[in-house]
């Protein structure tokens, strides 16, 4: 059977996320950009350093993400959370999972 739990979490961590997110998601946005804009600019300097920062950003916001799914993952021995998506207007993670039998 599959389960949803609406879990609260902590504001500040919250807003961490959504930043990071929002970062992440501008840097992919501008790369994409640069590259319909000029497809050379894909071996320069410039392009590498771009991408270098947003695989940092990617790489910083999937720890913090897993860092709050960890922390406040619901401990119930019948339901095996395995996904979660964030709701930053609400600051709440949606867990989703399956019954264990």
């Amino acid at each position: 059977m599959y389960i949803e739990k609406r879990v609260p979490i902590d504001t500040g961590l919250s807003e961490e996320v959504e930043q990071l997110f929002s970062r992440y998601s501008a840097y992919m946005s501008m790369l994409n950009y640069m590259l319909k804009q000029n497809p050379e600019l894909e071996h320069t300097q410039l392009f590498n350093k771009k991408w270098d920062e947003c695989v940092e950003l990617y790489i910083q916001l999937e720890q913090k993400k897993e860092h709050c799914a960890n922390m406040y993952r619901p401990q119930d021995e019948n339901v095996n959370y395995t996904n979660y998506v964030f709701e930053f207007n609400t600051n709440t993670l949606l867990f989703t999972g399956e019954t264990i039998n």
